[in-house]
């Protein structure tokens, strides 16, 4: 049983399921990508060559399959090896992917600050989990996007930090609002 006027973490995560949850991995993930951006690079990039090879392989083994009942379409053969090709680029060029990262990321934290901008309009500064989860995130996603080049590894922890403080700052609210 809870006492009354102590609020449990578990309490506030099941009571608010999507938004304790979303703020746990958020917590989670902002703290993997500080303290290990560089094997969170090496997984983005790894991940997305075994996706893509995967995919090919799809392609191609369903043309082949659909070929036997004269069902086969090109497109699919095209795709698959084009997919190969790519899976097999991003496996041996993973700098030349993470040169686009802070691109990516910087377009990814200006969304996400301009989605929480009402709330800081709605509280202003005198509300800080405002401030850092509008505010802060736009302005690094604006440094992102105008300096891109040669600081990935320093994105992923912006980014990680960013994701993290957020993940605070949501966990903050939802204690403040469960009161």
């Amino acid at each position: 049983m809870q006492k009354k006027g102590k609020i449990e973490l578990k309490n506030i995560i099941w009571t608010n399921r999507s938004n304790g949850l979303e703020t746990l991995i958020m917590i989670i993930a902002g703290a993997i990508l500080v303290f290990m951006p560089g094997l969170t690079a090496d997984l983005i990039t790894k991940g997305l060559a075994v996706i893509s090879l995967f995919y090919g392989f799809m392609n191609i083994f369903r043309y082949l399959d659909n070929r036997k009942e004269n069902k086969a379409y090109t497109i699919d053969i095209i795709i698959g090896i084009v997919s190969l090709l790519f899976g097999i680029f991003v496996w041996t060029n993973p700098h030349f992917i993470l040169s686009f990262l802070p691109m990516v990321l910087g377009i990814l934290l200006i969304i996400n600050g301009l989605a929480a901008l009402p709330l800081f309009f709605q509280f202003g500064l005198i509300y800080i989990p405002a401030f850092f989860t509008s505010i802060i995130p736009l302005v690094l996603g604006i440094i992102l996007i105008i300096n891109p080049y040669g600081i990935a590894k320093s994105a992923i922890q912006i980014f990680g930090i960013v994701i993290l403080v957020s993940g605070i700052s949501n966990l903050i609210t939802l204690l403040k609002s469960s009161k």
